[in-house]
């Protein structure tokens, strides 16, 4: 069995093997093949062959692009920065009414968007028969605070509710037709991306009412096209796991914050739960045994659950020494 069946396995309720395990690997992959991040986010040649090399140094059960927040919102009208041949950061955010004209004209060929559905394409080509490919896409209210900037978003939910569900439901349906780009490229996985739910920026009710229907579409969506979604919510998601309702039956990514038993149990039963290796204090900071010995913690904690894959709570750390990365790896094998 490729480490590819092993890992759909387990997103699908079924089981599995061993316990699959995923870095989740951007910039980290560029020093791999001496590449800057700023044009491998520009470039998907130079973006596949970094994951690529990740791949062959380190065989994870998934690959996905580099994460950037900034390229969805740059395609809808906020402008970057480009420090160097660092990571854009957004500049100017985009104004609400511009927003969601943009967001309504569903054009998922703008600006840098092609460069990602293109890695995801060639990705497949190259890796996608070992280890499954993924592709990342915003969720709903992360995209909408990510181009109007977080200020103003929140300012926005509190005078003009109205408004803000028009953006959040107009982002879904963005979201959702860049999940069918990278089902047409090959992507075995979605992750949406939403942390800007956590750690107590939004409110239970709005949350509830707003965000929550968006990110069930979104998500019902991805699904019904093609790759198999999961719900990445980093940073301090406790206080939104019980308010997951429907969103409890796809896959969920949580973060160092999030005990696992906890949020496993908010999850339905056959979902997959993935998490939750701090990325910073462990695989940044921390040498191969304190790795080994955190991965195993969490593999102890769900080892009666089942249905787990052990990932990096978010995006590994540039600086985050390799044999720290290839530690988790082989705690799971």
């Amino acid at each position: 069995m490729s480490r590819r069946t092993d890992l759909l396995r387990v997103m699908r309720g079924e089981a599995a093997q061993g316990v699959p395990v995923v870095p989740l690997l951007g910039a980290f992959s560029a020093k791999l093949v001496g590449h800057p991040v700023g044009r491998c986010l520009a470039d998907p040649g130079l973006q596949a062959e970094a994951q690529v090399a990740a791949v062959e140094a380190l065989a994870p059960d998934a690959i996905f692009p580099f994460m950037d927040l900034s390229a969805e919102a740059e395609a809808l009208g906020a402008q970057v920065r480009r420090p160097g041949e660092g990571a854009p950061e957004i500049s100017r955010p985009v104004e609400s009414d511009a927003l969601l004209g943009a967001l309504g004209q569903r054009d998922t060929s703008a600006g840098r968007l092609p460069v990602f559905t293109e890695t995801v394409r060639l990705l497949s080509a190259r890796v996608g028969r070992e280890c499954a490919v993924g592709a990342y896409v915003s969720g709903p209210w992360t995209l909408v605070a990510t181009a109007l900037g977080l200020g103003p978003a929140a300012r926005l939910l509190r005078r003009d509710r109205e408004t803000a569900a028009r953006l959040i439901e107009a982002a879904a349906r963005f979201g959702a037709a860049l999940a069918a780009d990278s089902s047409s490229a090959g992507a075995d996985l979605v992750m949406v991306l939403e942390p800007c739910v956590a750690g107590g920026i939004m409110s239970p009710t709005d949350f509830t009412v707003l965000v929550r229907p968006a990110l069930d579409e979104m998500l019902s969506q991805s699904r019904r096209c093609g790759p198999l979604p999961v719900l990445h919510i980093c940073g301090d998601a406790k206080g939104v796991l019980s308010l997951l309702g429907p969103l409890a039956e796809y896959g969920l990514s949580v973060d160092a914050p999030v005990e696992l038993p906890y949020a496993a149990q908010h999850l339905h039963e056959g979902a997959a739960l993935w998490g939750n290796v701090n990325p910073v204090e462990v695989l940044m900071r921390g040498t191969p045994e304190d790795v080994t010995v955190h991965c195993r913690r969490c593999m102890g904690a769900m080892a009666k659950r089942g249905g787990f894959v052990l990932a990096s709570g978010c995006e590994v750390p540039p600086h985050a020494p390799l044999g720290n990365v290839r530690a988790m790896v082989e705690a799971a094998r």
